[in-house]
């Protein structure tokens, strides 16, 4: 049986352009590795962990596939075996080289290394980022992001920061999350200005 410790060490150090945090460490019984989790992500029944590797763990409830292993189930109750719920992480696939991570209710985002993003789960508002409003059970790519550097996400939409300092936001524009006039959904990221 693998027993879970977490301990966390704050070592924060700010340079010119951003802030690196190492944060967790994992170590597992009986076998005592060791394995460095500089971001954690927590949407609302699943989370994520971004390895050091560049690679992206998730585990939890995956009804809409927000755990990116290519399993779903629809809907949000039933048994364990109804949602799809992992108890154990498992590597999100396709993503190798992950800078930063963002999770909210039933979908996560990356920053990969070439400055691209891509997400799954939930997609209700176009939070996915790719002309759709359809689930994803595995990354797909946002449309028109090739600069991020971060990446955040909230109810129905997310938002980069780029490398210019500009922000890009996609997804539901519900309370005017994007600071544009209309409301409405953007499936593919738009500028704010």
């Amino acid at each position: 049986m693998i027993y879970k410790i977490f301990r966390t060490w704050l070592a924060a150090t700010t340079t010119a352009t951003a802030m690196s945090i190492t944060a967790i460490t994992w170590l597992c019984a009986p076998s005592p590795a060791q394995a460095a989790v500089p971001m954690l992500a927590a949407g609302g029944s699943h989370s994520c962990a971004l390895a050091e590797s560049g690679s992206v763990f998730c585990w939890g409830n995956n009804a809409y596939g927000q755990l990116g292993n290519g399993l779903n189930k629809s809907g949000m109750f039933g048994s364990s075996a109804d949602l799809n719920t992992a108890a154990s992480a498992a590597p999100v696939g396709g993503i190798t080289t992950a800078r930063a991570i963002s999770s909210f209710d039933n979908s996560t985002c990356a920053v990969l290394a070439d400055g691209t993003v891509r997400c799954w789960g939930a997609n209700t508002g176009g939070q996915l980022g790719n002309n759709s409003t359809q689930p994803s059970s595995v990354p797909v790519t946002v449309l028109g992001v090739s600069d991020a550097v971060a990446i955040a996400m909230g109810s129905d939409h997310a938002c980069a920061i780029l490398k210019s300092g500009q922000l890009q936001c996609w997804g539901k524009h519900r309370y005017n999350p994007e600071g544009l006039a209309n409301g409405g959904n953007y499936g593919s990221p738009l500028v704010i200005p």
